[in-house]
């Protein structure tokens, strides 16, 4: 089985990100990895209980520039800015309501493989089990998320997504 090609790219990025974080790193990188992670927390902590359009609000006004701009392939679908984050973020429901629904369960926090920083851009490498468009159950999948911050908040966004295959011969 070829490794998908996003997978190379969360490989490549981490390894070069890495090295370079260790010539580079310092109290900017680490203050920006920090923004990067307490975002998720935050937002774990929302799906936790069920996101409502306040709460997604609270977390864009306190981690999102003004002019947040959001390079996700699912933008197409959701939409690009700050507020558009608010709008798809106030749609999902603690649980499934009854009698089904297209929005996944609320999923456990993911695992934190890897957060790498150079200058303002930040790279996190997360695993968790999801459903993808390309899924019909939810399955072990990495997540390649990249911020470029400003002013100590998150100003743009780009992400990846890679099922994990069922058996490799690296496990």
């Amino acid at each position: 089985m070829k490794p998908s090609p996003c997978l190379i790219a969360v490989g490549v990025a981490s390894v070069l990100l890495a090295c370079a974080g260790h010539a580079m790193a310092g109290p900017e990188q680490d203050s920006n990895k920090t923004v990067v992670l307490d975002f998720y927390k935050a937002l774990d902590a929302l799906f936790a209980k069920g996101m409502s359009k306040e709460g997604a609000r609270a977390v864009a006004e306190q981690y999102l520039t003004l002019d947040y701009d959001q390079h996700s392939v699912l933008a197409k679908q959701i939409g690009h800015g700050r507020e558009d984050f608010v709008s798809e973020m106030s749609d999902i429901p603690a649980q499934p309501p009854a009698g089904g629904s297209q929005m996944p369960p609320v999923l456990p926090p993911p695992t934190v493989l890897a957060v790498m920083a150079e200058g303002d851009e930040v790279i996190l490498v997360t695993e968790r089990t999801m459903a993808l468009p390309s899924t019909s159950e939810p399955k072990p999948t990495i997540v390649f998320n990249m911020f470029r911050l400003r002013a100590g908040k998150l100003a743009e966004h780009w992400d990846a997504f890679g099922v994990l295959p069922e058996s490799s011969p690296h496990n």
